[in-house]
């Protein structure tokens, strides 16, 4: 499965088996292996189904172990899908119960970087450089290809020289380790096309990797866009030059509080001599339907079932101020 996500049927198998001879730690092995090879071939939704059958067998049999596991790759599916907050809460919650030289721990420590890092949080760089040390002193190359990623993600968002060395050290790993096939090597392989690494690839690989391996910025985004990734939509369109792409992008960046891409975003336009539009302002971007603060109010009045002239009329009173006199200071 890790070389083609159209063998899964032997995990599925094992799975099915274990579950009807009571062998509940393989199944929750399985599933977990299942949660995780689906992530990486960006399929969310299957992904998430092992994750919910695995929590609740963890539940019914009370092994916590296998609940720091399922409980990260949730913490990563979130992230991945831009709930930031909970992916951060989650993950936090599992280092507060495992080491983080394990392996779920070094998992809930990149879920925390990552999160870090797209939303700009001021521990950002500490938090990744901490990881990277982390992840070379484990020497697992199922962990070293997102972490790779997202160095190559912060050098493109904070405009710094992309990590080329480090790219072709983790490539020549990956290849020594015979892995260079699958999803961790076509994951590689898309983002070395970013740095401008010259790499061939000839197996199969997610939608959206395969396309950006291809240069296809738009499509590479467009896949992203159709599996609830948004963040990494808005990162592929910023590969782009098109204004009504980019534009599309910084939408996508403000809505989910991602700073460090929306200023790059705003830089490139600005390069490139197009109209770059004023965000929404602080009060705008707190609120959780991203209304202005007139709008609240407008809504909030409807609720109370007011006409439509009624509402104009107490919208008046509240920012025209009073029209009498005597509600002024002598």
């Amino acid at each position: 499965m890790q070389l083609n996500p159209a063998e899964a049927g032997t995990l599925h198998g094992v799975i099915d088996g274990a579950r009807r001879a009571g062998a509940h730690d393989t199944v929750m092995n399985g599933l977990v292996a299942l949660a995780f090879f689906n992530l990486c071939w960006v399929q969310p939704e299957a992904a998430l189904r092992s994750i919910t059958q695995g929590l609740a067998l963890v539940e019914e049999r009370q092994r916590d172990v296998f609940k720091d596991h399922f409980e990260t790759l949730l913490a990563w599916l979130k992230a991945r899908s831009g709930y930031f907050d909970e992916a951060r809460a989650l993950a936090e919650r599992v280092i507060g119960r495992r080491a983080s030289s394990t392996i779920a721990g070094l998992q809930a420590q990149t879920v925390l970087a990552e999160v870090a890092v797209r939303r700009g949080d001021d521990d950002a760089a500490a938090r990744l450089s901490d990881l990277i040390a982390l992840v070379n002193e484990a020497g697992e190359p199922k962990l070293s290809g997102p972490v790779l990623e997202l160095e190559i993600e912060w050098a493109l968002t904070h405009s710094r020289h992309p990590p080329v060395g480090r790219t072709e050290q983790v490539l020549a790993t990956i290849a020594k380790e015979g892995a260079e096939g699958g999803f961790l090597g076509a994951r590689l392989a898309a983002w070395a096309t970013i740095v401008g690494v010259p790499i061939v690839f000839r197996g199969v690989a997610p939608r959206p990797h395969a396309a950006m391996i291809r240069r296809a910025w738009p499509e590479a985004a467009q896949a992203f866009e159709a599996r609830g990734w948004r963040y990494d939509q808005a990162l592929l369109l910023s590969m782009c030059d098109d204004e009504a792409e980019l534009a599309t992008a910084v939408r996508i960046t403000q809505r989910l509080g991602a700073k460090p891409l929306e200023a790059h975003l705003r830089r490139k336009m600005r390069a490139h001599g197009m109209t770059v539009r004023r965000g929404p302002i602080r009060s705008t971007r707190a609120n959780p339907a991203g209304l202005t603060e007139r709008q609240a109010e407008v809504l909030a009045l409807l609720a109370q079932n007011l006409t439509n002239a009624e509402i104009g009329a107490r919208l008046a009173r509240c920012h025209n101020g009073p029209s009498s006199t005597t509600w002024l200071p002598s």
